[in-house]
């Protein structure tokens, strides 16, 4: 979805001023615990925003990533659709912005209750994970030299 069709969609112009959007923040969720989808939407994010900070979060189910940028509503629709954002937020978002609750979009919580239980995010760091090699650390016995 292009940022034109997305405003003939909503109704509200594509040129909408940044300063009425009141977030500095794009949020991602990703609810997969998948470390390479991780890995390569970090990595595309850097990309895009090579000098905005981006914050990881790890969650209970998946993790969270968040762009601190300046950004009008419709770069903010753009960019979670093009680094894979849970397309349910995506969908509610969609509905928010065409009831007009602008700043409604892209709520994301830092904590949540579930049958009592209190889940929290935490910081992550994924490069300070280890890394795995599958190659075997020496040469097999039967390693024979072709000369």
């Amino acid at each position: 979805m292009t940022i034109k069709d997305l405003s003939q969609k909503t109704g509200i112009p594509a040129s909408i001023d940044k300063d009425r959007w009141r977030r500095k923040r794009i949020c991602l969720d990703l609810d997969a615990k998948n470390q390479l989808q991780l890995l390569k939407t970090y990595f595309n994010a850097k990309a895009m925003f090579p000098n905005s900070p981006i914050e990881l979060k790890e969650t209970e189910q998946g993790f969270h990533i968040r762009i601190f940028k300046n950004h009008s509503v419709h770069e903010n629709f753009q960019t979670r659709m093009t680094l894979g954002d849970d397309p349910m937020r995506i969908s509610i978002d969609e509905k928010r912005l065409a009831w007009g609750l602008i700043d409604w979009i892209d709520t994301m919580f830092t904590f949540k209750k579930v049958n009592g239980k209190i889940s929290k995010e935490e910081d992550y760091n994924i490069f300070s994970l280890p890394f795995f090699f599958r190659f075997p650390c020496r040469k097999p016995k039967a390693f024979k030299r072709l000369n």
